[in-house]
């Protein structure tokens, strides 16, 4: 019976390492709650790494991260240089370019935030807006919501994208932008209590996305989002 049993175990463990495939993957490296983690030392955690790790426990799939801001992950999915990265809003024009899951992975909701004591002074008159800096994160969907969002309330502000979210919430806290526009997930956001939301900027589901070079990656993603 024992020599069985391990006959057995080690058929599975053969299996699966043959079967296991390491696929190149998007890490944030300004996520808080949703992906932490900034390097291949640090300790990992986050809504979107445990989704991961579930994903794997499905496909037998081995990450190898590639750190990077949004911006540069989502050029690195276009150019087939990693398979596969997360919390990706859809848009006609990026579809054209990389693979959607079939399963939403998430929601978010966007927020415009200012230091807690210059909500007043917005809330009074949104027109205050106005000449003002306003920080967002680059190539993000966020970008052209918040324009159609200033267009719809007659604001000509100056936009300003970042690749560091860090550095953007530290030019938030310094007064060198006057606001920012920042996202919520499931609840959790990376906010302080010194920031406060004043307007609803608006809401979309996210998505896995899978380069176009990866067919095989995306059918085995959906299947196990299925599951």
């Amino acid at each position: 019976m024992r020599k069985f049993i391990y006959f057995f175990c080690l058929i599975f463990f053969s299996t699966f390492c043959i079967s296991a495939k390491t696929v190149k993957t998007g890490y944030y490296i300004d996520s808080g709650d949703f992906m932490s983690g900034f390097g291949p030392e640090d300790p990992k955690d986050g809504y979107a790494y445990e989704y991961l790790q579930t994903i794997a426990s499905y496909t037998g799939w081995e990450y190898e991260y590639v750190y990077g801001s949004f911006a540069e992950l989502i050029e690195k999915i276009k150019n087939d240089e990693i398979a596969l990265m997360g919390n990706v809003t859809y848009t006609e024009e990026r579809a054209k370019d990389m693979l959607f899951s079939t399963i939403e992975q998430g929601s978010e909701t966007f927020y415009f935030y200012v230091l807690t004591e210059n909500s007043d002074y917005v809330k009074s008159d949104i027109s205050n807006l106005n000449g003002k800096k306003i920080g967002i994160n680059a190539g993000s969907y966020q970008v052209s919501l918040f324009k159609e969002w200033c267009a719809e309330n007659n604001i000509d502000c100056e936009l300003i994208e970042y690749h560091d979210n860090d550095q953007r919430g530290l030019d938030l806290n310094s007064k060198e932008l006057f606001g920012i526009i920042e996202s919520t997930i499931k609840g959790k956001n990376s906010v302080t209590q010194y920031w406060v939301p004043v307007f609803n900027i608006g809401s979309a589901p996210f998505y896995f996305v899978v380069s176009k070079g990866k067919p095989d990656v995306f059918k085995k993603l959906n299947d196990a989002q299925e599951t």
